[in-house]
C-alpha cells in the first residue's frame, strides 16, 4: 500500500508502506522505519543505515518493535538491541 504526494525526484510516493522483500528488491531511502517482524537479527535493508559517504547528513529512525510476548520472542529482541547496539546504533528502549 501507498500514500501520500509523489517525491519530485522518484516515482514513489513521499510516505509509504513497503515489504522488506520489495525494499531489499529496490531500495529505498527514508528517515523513519518502522519494524515489527520479531527475528532474532536486526533490520537488513539496501542502503540502510545509509552510509555517510553518500552525503546523508541527516538522522535515521527505526522503530523497532520490543517484543515480550513469550520467552523467544524476548531472547530475540535482547539479540537485536545487543546487534544494534555493536553496530554503535544508539539505542533507546522506551517502555509502554
Amino acid at each position: 500500500m501507498m500514500s501520500g504526494k509523489p517525491s519530485p525526484n522518484s516515482d514513489l510516493p513521499r510516505r509509504i508502506i513497503a515489504t522488506t522483500s520489495y525494499v531489499a528488491a529496490k531500495g529505498i531511502r527514508a528517515q523513519v522505519w518502522i519494524r515489527a517482524t520479531g527475528t532474532p537479527w536486526p533490520l537488513r535493508l539496501k542502503n540502510f543505515p545509509p552510509r555517510s559517504d553518500t552525503g546523508y547528513k541527516g538522522a535515521v529512525l527505526l522503530v523497532d518493535i520490543q517484543d515480550q510476548m513469550d520467552a523467544q520472542a524476548t531472547d530475540d529482541t535482547e539479540r537485536r538491541i545487543q546487534e544494534y547496539q555493536r553496530r554503535f546504533h544508539r539505542v533507546r528502549l522506551v517502555k509502554p
